[in-house]
Parts: C-alpha cells; structure tokens; sequence
C-alpha cells in the first residue's frame, strides 16, 4: 500500500492571494459602514486667528476698526469679522553689532509713520478629513496668506496665531 500523497507546501503565491482577499474584505466593509470614525468631518467650528498687516500707512490706520467685516480680496468670499486691532510701529531689523567690549546687539530702526497691525478676526471654520480647519479657501495654519479686505482698505496679511473654540 504505497500511498503517494503529496504534503501540501505553503508558497509565496498562497501568502499574496490571502492578502489579496483580506484587502478585498477591508474594502466592502469600508464601503458598506461608510468609511472609518476619524475619516468624518468634525462640523463647524468656532475660530479667531490674527493676521499681520506689514508697513501700513500712519493714515490708514483707522480704516481697520472692530466690527468690520472681513472679505478675501481675490474672491470676494466673506471671511469673518474684525474683533479687535492692535497697532505696533513697523520696524526694520538689520545686521548684529559687535563693540568694543565683545557685546553683540541687534540694530533696529522703527520706519517714521509705518504701522504692522495686527487684527483678531472672529469667524467659523470646518474641518477636513485630514483635521485641517479652513475659512472658506483659507486654511487656518500660521503663515497661511490672507487677501485681506475691509470696507476701505485692503491688504495681503499673513496668519500669525489662531484659537478655535468648541
């Protein structure tokens, strides 16, 4: 009784096909529950980032004031309203300075009236799937462009710090 039976051998193919049919279940389950929880999106939320505005005009100033409301400038898109400015002399950093004594410092000349404001826009962003809130088509991450508009002014500015609530 001379049996010729043959061991069954595990190979390289049978490894892919069972990691072909796993990932075959992975995608039906994904696509009948709709996706995993954290690929959801988290809704509106509330937001105030500041942006800086470089070397405006003494003069221009006031048209910057609380309550505004803020518009992209390229789109026309609302952006938010303005909650509050505050006003620093603009200032120039040049090189650093060595003395007689070996003390090094940093010269810094303030531009004659020239102002960087800073303005806190109060405004509802959503988040995407990656977790990234945006403001229409601006994305709320420090130093993210803003074209920046109000009634009588308009600027580029630049996303210097943000707060979401909620």
């Amino acid at each position: 009784m001379n049996q010729n039976k043959k061991k069954a051998k595990f190979t390289f193919l049978d490894a892919i096909f069972i990691l072909f049919i796993a990932a075959l279940i992975i995608t039906v389950v994904y696509g009948l529950f709709g996706g995993f929880p954290h690929d959801e999106q988290r809704g509106d939320t509330a937001v105030a980032f500041e942006v800086k505005i470089s070397n405006v005009k003494e003069s221009a100033v006031p048209f910057i004031a609380e309550g505004l409301r803020v518009r992209d400038s390229v789109t026309g898109e609302e952006i938010g309203t303005v909650s509050s400015v505050r006003a620093e002399k603009s200032c120039y950093y040049g090189g650093v300075r060595a003395d007689e004594n070996g003390t090094y410092t940093l010269g810094i000349t303030e531009y004659p009236d020239e102002y960087d404001v800073y303005v806190t826009v109060s405004a509802t962003a959503r988040s995407d799937d990656r977790g990234i809130f945006s403001v229409g088509d601006i994305r709320m991450l420090i130093g993210e462009t803003v074209y920046f508009q109000v009634k009588s002014f308009s600027s580029v500015s630049y996303i210097v710090n943000t707060e979401f609530y909620g």
